[in-house]
């Protein structure tokens, strides 16, 4: 009986080490879903209490838990050595926080519009578009290969497979952090300057730089997984664990939900209002009523739910 439960022991010890290439923390996963399920929460929450609630704000709720799920199952691997379970927990804890990116590259198509212009080739329809679908395909990507890299046999071919995922997704995050600078303080835009818009600003600026910090943890990670970096669990803790746990923290304190008016007329007034002119955003009908009275109102897209009409009154 010793002698099983000894080989079951060594069995689990070996699997964890080669998997993870260090011995992961029962207590500490337990601690981390906890935190996980708990800004699940909070981000409800803070959700529930926006003034509008568009649809793609939602995708942090999901996140949320889906990173709740990916932690839970890290504590069931670390006490079962289960591969299912490495399995689950690698591939949510490395490819959720790419939807999570979603909701920034959203809210800068939607400041593209309010402020009327493109960039280059990017109009407002496209950035979601495109950033979105160079994460898809990294997606793929890094999770085929964090599957494969489970397997002693396939580790190797499963690291570079996710390494290029991890790649192209850093490259095109770099040309999005750009973008955000460029629609903040570059010329034509200077959207930083409009009160409105800063703590927008102050949320996408922090959470995609920790995703940025993240995705170069994760390339060097890739590129030695015997190295400091892939070896010791304190260095996922800080920059994979902890940083996605803080931009769910910022999204729950600066709600775009909260931040963004609801309709792309009032965000294009705001804009308008800084840079002085009268823009014509939005299809105004005079009117009158029996009494005689005038009036003007207004109809603009309501943002998150295109196929909606929202009609306002205008000075």
């Amino acid at each position: 009986m010793n002698h099983s439960h000894n080989v079951t022991v060594d069995y689990k010890t070996h699997f964890l080490q080669a998997a993870f290439h260090y011995m992961p923390s029962t207590d500490l996963a337990i601690a981390d879903t906890i935190l996980y399920a708990a800004i699940s929460v909070g981000m409800l929450v803070s959700i529930l209490r926006s003034s509008h609630r568009p649809r793609y704000i939602w995708i942090l709720f999901v996140c949320a838990c889906l990173e709740t799920i990916g932690y839970g199952a890290r504590v069931e691997c670390t006490g079962s050595g289960a591969l299912s379970t490495f399995i689950v927990q690698a591939v949510l804890i490395l490819v959720v926080p790419i939807a999570i990116a979603l909701v920034n590259y959203i809210v800068v198509g939607i400041l593209l519009e309010a402020g009327g212009k493109q960039v280059y080739c990017l109009t407002p329809k496209r950035v979601a578009r495109v950033f979105f679908a160079s994460d898809v395909g990294a997606f793929f990507l890094q999770a085929i290969g964090a599957s494969m890299m489970a397997n002693e046999a396939s580790a190797d071919s499963g690291q570079n497979l996710a390494l290029i995922g991890v790649v192209v997704q850093l490259g095109f995050f770099t040309m999005f952090v750009f973008l955000i600078l460029y629609i903040a303080f570059g010329n034509g835009f200077r959207m930083y300057a409009m009160a409105e818009f800063k703590p927008v600003f102050h949320a996408l600026c922090l959470t995609s730089i920790l995703m940025y910090l993240r995705n170069i943890y994760r390339t060097i990670e890739f590129l030695d997984r015997h190295g400091y970096v892939a070896s010791n669990e304190w260095v996922f803790s800080v920059f994979d664990t902890f940083a996605i746990l803080v931009c769910f923290l910022a999204y729950s304190f600066w709600n775009f939900g909260q931040l963004l008016p609801g309709t792309e007329a009032e965000l294009a007034a705001i804009v308008a209002k800084y840079q002085g002119g009268d823009k014509d955003v939005e299809m105004c009908i005079q009117s009158s009523d029996p009494a005689g009275s005038s009036g003007v109102s207004c109809q603009g897209g309501n943002l998150g739910q295109p196929n909606l009409v929202h009609v306002m009154s205008c000075e």
